[in-house]
């Protein structure tokens, strides 16, 4: 027989260490509560200095940034913190104005977009603005950028993170600066740096779209820019189907059944006239085709002309509203060049060495050979050479290597 059961209380365990701990947690986020709230009450019971500037108010999308970040490396609370500038005092009862807008360009914040950011400031910054932009090497909170710096007249400095889009450098202006800019050059600004990144990835169609919404929106500046970068797109387009015309022509150069061929034809049409109709229809068949690749070939051809026009349109233009940018001038080389008018692509290239002379020993080679490749060009042009056929040669020489 078993004994009888009995009941007995558990031995009472000792409490967790790790309950203790989160008490007195709790008790110093609680105490920590209670100070901050009785600083700000103290805080906004005491007057504001006479001395102290008012608060601009910021818009949407730069306080949307300033609430997402955090403080700068040594401490604070937001994205945008001031200090006091070295040697810097402050102006009695005039107007803080900012002087110099500085743009971290290291290549974290490179990653990030300085390159736009900086872009932006230089295509936004009002013509005639006493107020400079300027790369700088490192500016702190690298994995806040991009960053920036606004240095001030009476000697402070105020720094922003996250400015990595036109819109947010669009609200710098008018938000923090208090400069009126004009929404249609922001949304052209932005065009502008979308197609760059489509023709950075080779996405040309979508490049050349994004630049033709832009140049309607542009002022003069802006347009002579944008129509080099959709230059640059068409010569990309160009390129394209000039490599597809090549790929057509090897083609062509396959060969097709010759004299001999037919001369077999007879003799078996003599002896056995039954076997000549399947052999007569291949034949066919395979002129046929040769036929269509002919139309193509020219087709694709017509298509690297045109781009190649678009080009030189774009760019020649460009040279007229920006007559000292080099870049318009080197297009306008490039695109005369792939024409085969090797007289005015030299002429564009003289002019680019004459506003850069750093250029000189480049071109000076380019037109060198241009010049020699124009006396070939012009008697094959007398002996009846076809156009077609002068393209695959001169690319055949190099002519076309042009960067």
């Amino acid at each position: 027989m078993s004994p009888p059961l009995t009941s007995r209380r558990a031995p009472a365990r000792p409490q967790s260490n790790a309950f203790v701990v989160l008490t007195l947690l709790i008790l110093l986020v609680h105490l920590s509560l209670v100070a901050d709230g009785w600083r700000f009450g103290l805080n906004r019971l005491q007057p504001p200095s006479p001395s102290s500037s008012p608060r601009r108010p910021r818009g949407d999308l730069l306080a949307a940034a300033a609430a997402s970040a955090s403080s700068s490396s040594g401490g604070g609370g937001g994205t945008a913190t001031v200090s006091k500038g070295e040697g810097g005092a402050a102006d009695s009862g005039g107007v803080v104005s900012v002087q110099q807008v500085f743009v971290c360009t290291n290549r974290w914040c490179m990653q990030r977009g300085a390159g736009a950011t900086m872009g932006s400031f230089i295509g936004l910054t009002p013509y005639g603005s006493q107020m400079r932009v300027q790369g700088v090497d490192c500016l702190g909170r690298c994995n806040k950028g991009p960053n920036i710096r606004l240095l001030k007249s009476n000697g402070t400095f105020e720094e922003l993170s996250y400015i990595d889009s036109v819109e947010k450098v669009y609200d710098v202006f008018t938000s923090q600066l208090g400069i009126s800019i004009n929404q249609s050059s922001a949304d052209c600004l932005k065009l502008n740096f979308q197609g760059n990144a489509h023709l950075d990835k080779n996405e040309v169609d979508q490049a050349i779209g994004c630049y033709d919404k832009a140049i309607p929106l542009s002022h003069k500046g802006q347009e002579g820019v944008l129509r080099v970068m959709r230059s640059t797109a068409y010569l990309q387009r160009a390129y394209t189907h000039f490599m597809q015309f090549r790929e057509l022509v090897d083609q062509i150069a396959q060969p097709l059944p010759d004299q001999a061929v037919f001369g077999l034809l007879e003799r078996v049409h003599a002896s056995s006239p039954f076997l000549v109709v399947p052999i007569l229809s291949r034949l066919t068949q395979v002129y046929e085709a040769r036929g269509r690749l002919y139309r193509l070939t020219t087709f694709q051809f017509s298509l690297f002309e045109f781009a190649v026009h678009k080009a030189c349109h774009d760019a020649l233009t460009a040279t007229h509203i920006l007559p000292n940018f080099t870049k318009s001038w080197i297009r306008a080389g490039h695109g005369l060049r792939f024409l085969r008018r090797f007289k005015d692509a030299i002429a564009c290239y003289q002019v680019v060495v004459k506003i850069d002379p750093s250029t000189a020993k480049e071109l000076e080679q380019e037109i060198e050979l241009l010049e020699k490749v124009q006396r070939y060009v012009a008697n094959a042009r007398e002996q009846g050479v076809s156009e077609e056929s002068l393209v695959i040669t001169l690319d055949a020489l190099g002519v076309f290597a042009c960067s």
